[in-house]
């Protein structure tokens, strides 16, 4: 069976090193996206340029493998992480999703290939959603359907409030619940970074001399636990819009809200969206010019 594992550069560094340390051999790729193959004994893998490997999954390409992957330095704590999926789409809810990990667990997630949801086709994320509710210590997601989000929206619009403050609270809400299946334990908490000052806000009630917050840039890419939190919430995400379509007899992925009809479109759009609100609105009444050529 073969899997895959994405390598930031400095563990490409290690992995060559590691391969001429045990006196392994490697040729040159295939084609202009490999970097290079290895094949020894039962040792298969290949390097991508884009730092991608995929190898053949047993014993002795994952023991060499462990020893070039970055872990947490500190092994007794735990890591939590954070992200979304459904904010920049018109159609559908928002749902948010926090994973817990232990420092092995976070090895094990890698290398069954969990990384950036948005780098994975919609099967393979089904496959490693399920891996990962199997493999974490923790796990929660929050669905907001899109009756309840155009709601939520419309009142914190009237409050002054903002898309910014829905996510903080649900990222918050959460967090929370993962970190209370272990509240005397060490966390380092990590979160997609979207708006740091409203963030630190919802999560105000974290205990500071027991768990470290961090708020990263593409996290989702950099940290096991973000990388499955956004596995997770993906999947519920395109779970929730296939039910959508299926009640509404429409085709949403890849649409304009203009392509949808009108009635659907209440329904199943976000109403701030732009391009929803604009077919949303009622039909201009016939000027009085244009009436007049009939009388």
């Amino acid at each position: 069976m073969t899997s895959s594992v994405a390598l930031a550069p400095e563990e490409v560094v290690r992995l060559r090193a590691a391969l001429e340390k045990a006196g392994i051999a490697t040729q040159g790729g295939c084609s202009q996206y490999e970097e290079l193959r290895v094949k020894d004994g039962a040792i298969f893998l290949v390097l991508y340029t884009s730092g991608k490997v995929v190898f053949n999954d047993n014993e002795a390409t994952r023991e060499l493998l462990d020893r070039v992957l970055e872990r947490d330095t500190d092994d007794r704590r735990k890591v939590a992480g954070s992200d979304e999926a459904g904010k920049g789409e018109w159609y559908g809810g928002l749902f948010v999703a926090a994973v817990a990990v232990t420092p092995d667990i976070a090895q094990e997630m890698r290398l069954a290939g969990v990384r950036d949801s948005k780098t994975l086709d919609p099967r393979r994320r089904e496959v490693l959603a399920g891996r990962v509710r199997e493999m974490a210590s923790a796990h929660e997601v929050l669905a907001i359907d899109v009756t309840d989000y155009n709601n939520r929206y419309a009142a914190l619009r009237i409050e002054g409030g903002s898309l910014n403050h829905l996510l903080a609270w649900s990222h918050a809400k959460v967090l929370r619940a993962v970190l209370s299946t272990a509240p005397e334990e060490r966390w380092r908490v990590v979160v997609d970074r979207f708006d740091e000052r409203k963030t630190e806000q919802a999560l105000s009630w974290i205990d500071r001399s027991r768990v470290e917050l961090s708020q990263l840039e593409g996290a989702e890419s950099r940290e096991p636990a973000v990388a499955a939190a956004s596995i997770l919430a993906k999947d519920a995400f395109d779970r929730s819009v296939a039910s959508l379509e299926e009640r509404y007899g429409v085709s949403l992925r890849g649409s304009n809200p203009k392509d949808v009809p009108r009635q659907v479109v209440r329904k199943v759009g976000k109403h701030h969206f732009s391009n929803v609100a604009a077919c949303l609105k009622p039909p201009a009444a016939p000027s009085q010019a244009s009436l007049s050529r009939w009388s």
